[in-house]
């Protein structure tokens, strides 16, 4: 129930959040464009942080966070990203926030949000890594993701 509540909160945002708002045909099917971001990505170096795509309507709703489960406490990015036409998801709301447990495994937490003024992109390479470039932090140096499921695991 909490997670059908949670993915028809998010396809709520998404519709609400994309600007380029077009209604598509329920026959229709996304194009291998629309969906190449689908899924989740690792990050290279140490595959602790994770972002999800999920291609919803005409946008992906992206979140980035930790991989692991049960800690103190989490930084998470979110965001909705538009194709801007060159193969690179652009988005401009970007939010980002930290949640804090008490102890760790509690299920109740407290939330701090950071901003909600995010901007960057994201694209893949030629290696086929994900890249994402955070435009809020000018000393972020781009993030390079690959290909991940960890729900087989």
């Amino acid at each position: 129930m909490r997670k059908t509540s949670l993915l028809i909160g998010i396809a709520l945002l998404c519709t609400a959040c994309c600007t380029n708002n077009k209604k598509t045909n329920l026959n229709e099917t996304a194009s291998t464009a629309d969906t190449i971001y689908n899924g989740q990505w690792a990050e290279k170096s140490a595959e602790r942080i994770v972002a999800k795509f999920t291609f919803i309507d005409t946008c992906y709703h992206v979140e980035i966070g930790w991989r692991e489960k049960g800690l103190a406490q989490y930084e998470i990015w979110e965001m909705n990203a538009e194709n801007n036409g060159n193969d690179t998801l652009a988005y401009s709301n970007g939010r980002y926030f930290i949640q804090r447990y008490e102890r760790q495994d509690d299920t109740n937490c407290t939330t701090d949000t950071i901003y909600n003024d995010g901007f960057g992109t994201f694209f893949i390479n030629d290696d086929g890594n994900l890249v994402w470039n955070d435009g809020k932090d000018s000393l972020q140096e781009p993030t390079f993701f690959i290909r991940a499921n960890f729900e087989e695991e």
